[in-house]
């Protein structure tokens, strides 16, 4: 019995190692978004918008960091290749506020005012990556992102 359990504990423990080591690991200043867009390069910053998301699971550079010869640099190191530059701010991963969520992929989000009007954009297009409702959730312009049954009822 001691000996199966030890087995059993053994493979698990290869498994696991064997599924950490999987993990992608980016190099400074890039992470695997939850889609991957169009990359902003320091001589193309603000890419067009790209039709869906597509999921590849390759490091993509920060917000507010370029690809530049295959490495990603700030806008201020852009600022040295390329004449003119002009950054693009984006929210950063860490600055979502409460019921918010960063998307690699931003979304056309609902609103109370949008469901009041039966207004329901189709979402065919990867917007501006940053903080966006999480699913199943509507932006009030004072409450933030909230259920559709809190939106504020119009008399």
């Amino acid at each position: 019995m001691s000996t199966t359990m030890s087995t059993i504990n053994t493979f698990s423990i290869l498994l696991l190692i064997a599924t950490a080591s999987l993990a992608t690991v980016c190099p400074d200043n890039e992470f695997v978004p939850d889609c991957n867009p169009i990359e902003p390069t320091c001589e193309d910053p603000l890419p067009h918008p790209l039709k869906g998301c597509p999921t590849t699971g390759a490091c993509h550079c920060l917000p507010n960091f370029y690809r530049h010869n295959g490495t990603c640099v700030s806008a201020d190191e852009c600022g040295n290749f390329v004449d003119g530059f002009n950054a693009i701010l984006l929210d950063a991963i860490d600055s979502c506020k409460a019921n918010e969520k960063w998307y690699a992929c931003g979304r056309q989000e609902l609103t109370c005012l949008s469901i009041r009007f039966r207004f329901h954009p189709i979402m065919m297009w990867c917007l501006r990556p940053g903080c966006y409702c999480a699913d199943g959730l509507v932006r009030d312009e004072k409450l933030g992102c909230i259920s559709v049954n809190d939106c504020p009822k119009t008399t």
